[in-house]
């Protein structure tokens, strides 16, 4: 867990370094793309005049490593995170126009969280959710996290295998319908709605759908 967004120059730099050192090491498997999480541990939106010097120092770090990126001839990807920075549609497009090197990486299901707490934990439209995020940032998403979430005695579950009925694999189809191309799709789920673990063949049958709605 890194803070590359965080407003204390230490922490910055050192969580900045092991990134760069990290793109070194990750440089020599050819990837696609790196995703990386832009983070930090303060309360951005309690402490008046913090999330500002937050922004500035998230651009900052993803000008740096857009640039330390580049001359690896690496793709950088920021994924939006369940965390109070570099969660919600704003803070993403000010990032990326900011430093218009970087793509995004649209993680469904923490999109969906972000919503709902931002809504007092009311109900959210998946699909709603998504059509927000390809409206503004559309041609920046070059990659996509499916996996559902689910609310139990009171707690949010994520990370759970999609059905093809699921609103979070539905919701892939407003992408064909804006006529955006989703370079990668990636199925993060560890658990099944049951609660058992996903096995090779429940991944298998998840592979074949995401094909049919991508």
């Amino acid at each position: 867990y890194k803070r590359q967004a965080s407003p204390l120059k230490e922490v910055r730099e050192a969580s900045l370094n092991y990134i760069l050192k990290t793109l070194k090491v990750a440089r020599e498997f050819e990837p696609k793309y790196v995703v990386l999480h832009m983070t930090t541990d303060q309360a951005v939106k309690e402490v008046k005049g913090l999330e500002q010097l937050v922004f500035d120092a998230a651009i900052r770090s993803a000008k740096e490593m857009a640039e330390f990126a580049s001359g690896l001839q690496l793709t950088l990807l920021l994924e939006n995170v369940p965390s109070p920075f570099c969660s919600s549609i704003d803070h993403m497009k000010k990032l990326v126009l900011e430093v218009s090197e970087v793509g995004v990486c649209l993680d469904i299901g923490h999109a969906w969280l972000q919503a709902l707490r931002s809504n007092g934990e009311r109900k959210v439209n998946i699909e709603d959710v998504v059509e927000s995020w390809i409206k503004e940032l559309g041609p920046k998403i070059r990659a996509v996290h499916v996996h559902d979430c689910l609310i139990k005695e009171g707690r949010i579950q994520e990370h759970i295998a999609p059905s093809a009925n699921s609103p979070s694999m539905k919701s892939l189809l407003k992408f064909r319908s804006k006529g955006l191309n989703v370079h990668f799709a990636v199925l993060e789920v560890f658990k099944n709605p049951d609660g058992k673990e996903v096995s090779p063949r429940d991944l298998a049958k998840l592979v074949e759908l995401l094909k049919e709605v991508l």
